[in-house]
């Protein structure tokens, strides 16, 4: 990735506020403000015809006690992965430490096709990770910034873009409505996931079109992972107050000896006082994991379930009760269950009691059980307060520990700014 010092980042955007050789024409002078022609608002910079945007933030995370059994759980403190296994006190104190940055430029002006474009994300990523007498630090830490997306892009309702960016891959409409999730939507970070990784989030050269054709409906097309083996993506969207739906096809290791096909399609529907959702994913190898949820809301009460299933013989469920005793408080109680290729079963209750005790504080309580063939039967709890007043700053402290004599501290702080 591109490292931009300070300075090269500060030329540039000089560069595009000057508008080239009219660096006398700003809007302060001409009574024109091109963010409001643009409609653009938040932290913004105009000259001429250009309007700059700048957004950001950073997110800190430390997280100290006795948790890890090895680096494959990597700071899961009780669910951990494929082999549902339960972290447990091997005597060793752990801590990991993380510092998320994120800054964000996107210029724009007019033009006779829409909005022109172009859009500069630079992240940082440094963290430490002690895990007993192992420390593992991050390899690619400059010490700085570095380049996330680069592109261009130009359109209003159609718009065109190019540059290094995310994918155009649409894989929401998957999330389970109950209080503890589904085993596999977790391992699959949440959803109905494709066997092999797939994360659209992943910067990546790119080619794209997206359209809005009007009353809900929009479809998008890419060439990606240029810098690679290619993937091609096609998606179609609808969107309503009722109801949301998705599409997306992809053709992966397209520049290689044979493509991989695959899909993913998520529906949410919301009738009254009735939610439903349904979401597969598969690819042309055979597999798929499907996934289907449900909620309803009767008075303070609501009440919601799950379940997912894979082609490799696995299957799980999950149900929870909500009720919201009072304005600001709140408890929920769950169940899920998991068979991963018909062995080794097991599943996890819990209670939880969510409390805002002021505008800007909330506390969270939660005690539960994991237990069945994956592990010995582990009874855990854990204790949140969380702090949110205002101007873009949130906080949370939360204290874990469980049966088997692990424990864990995690101080976690962000503040944003657009």
């Amino acid at each position: 990735m591109m490292k931009l010092q300070a300075l090269l980042l500060g030329g540039m955007g000089l560069a595009l506020l000057s508008g080239g050789a009219q660096a006398a024409d700003v809007s302060t002078l001409s009574g024109f403000d091109a963010c409001d022609s643009l409609g653009l608002s938040g932290i913004t910079l105009s000259s001429g015809t250009n309007c700059l945007a700048v957004s950001g933030g950073v997110h800190f995370k430390f997280t100290a006690g006795d948790y890890e059994t090895g680096r494959s759980v990597f700071g899961e403190f009780a669910y951990t992965g494929e082999d549902f296994s339960v972290s447990d006190d091997d005597g060793l104190s752990d801590y990991s430490t993380r510092i998320d940055t994120w800054l964000s430029f996107v210029a724009s002006s007019d033009s006779d096709f829409g909005p022109a474009r172009a859009v500069l994300l630079l992240r940082e990523v440094d963290y430490l990770i002690r895990d007993g007498f192992d420390i593992y630090a991050d390899e690619d830490d400059t010490g700085g910034l570095e380049l996330d997306n680069a592109y261009v892009s130009i359109g209003d309702s159609t718009v065109l873009m190019a540059g290094r960016k995310s994918s155009l891959a649409n894989l929401e409409d998957d999330l389970p409505f109950n209080f503890l999730g589904l085993f596999n939507s977790e391992a699959v970070e949440y959803g109905a996931g494709f066997d092999e990784e797939y994360d659209p989030e992943d910067s990546r050269h790119v080619i794209q079109i997206v359209s809005d054709l009007g009353n809900g409906f929009s479809v998008g097309a890419g060439l990606e992972d240029l810098e690679s083996t290619g993937t091609a993506v096609g998606v179609i969207s609808y969107g309503s107050d009722a109801l949301t739906g998705h599409m997306t096809v992809l053709a992966r290791n397209l520049f290689g000896e044979d493509a991989d096909l695959s899909m993913h399609a998520g529906l949410s529907a919301a009738f009254d006082k009735i939610a439903l959702r349904a979401a597969v994913a598969a690819d042309d190898d055979g597999w798929w994991n499907v996934l289907g949820s449900a909620a309803a809301v009767f008075d303070i009460f609501t009440l919601a379930a799950s379940a997912e299933a894979t082609s490799a013989d696995e299957y799980g469920f999950g149900i929870s009760a909500s009720a919201q005793v009072t304005e600001g408080i709140a408890i929920n109680a769950g169940f899920r269950w998991f068979d991963p290729e018909g062995s080794e079963a097991g599943y996890q209750a819990a209670a939880q009691v969510v409390a805002a005790v002021t505008e800007t504080i909330k506390i969270t309580g939660e005690v539960g059980l994991y237990a069945g063939e994956f592990s010995d039967d582990t009874y855990y709890g854990l204790a949140n307060v969380a702090w949110a007043p205002g101007g873009g700053f949130v906080s949370s402290l939360q204290g874990e520990a469980n049966s088997q004599g692990a424990y864990k501290v995690t101080l976690s702080g962000t503040k944003s700014f657009e």
